[in-house]
């Protein structure tokens, strides 16, 4: 077993946990979880050791959240375009 594969192994319950407390939602938890040892793969080459792994993982766990939360703030849904339309003709 590679190294990032045993941080994965041995951080996912602890990013998903620490997510689940944020967002309070399991599936969206589970996603971000993905979304952030995706991330982290992609650019472990930036990890420069002067914390634990699991820290910097939370870390880009939360700013995985962050950026979902503000993407969903600008989705309006379809029914409310009606409204919006209506207002103005």
């Amino acid at each position: 077993m590679d190294e990032f594969d045993e941080i994965c192994r041995r951080c996912t319950p602890i990013v998903y946990r620490f997510l689940l407390s944020l967002c309070k939602d399991a599936s969206l938890a589970d996603e971000l979880t993905a979304e952030t040892f995706y991330q982290a793969y992609l650019h472990i080459d930036t990890f420069r050791g002067d914390c634990r792994v699991v820290s910097w993982l939370c870390q880009i766990a939360k700013n995985a959240l962050t950026k979902e939360l503000r993407r969903r703030r600008r989705i309006v849904p379809y029914e409310e375009t009606h409204e919006l339309a209506a207002r103005h003709f």
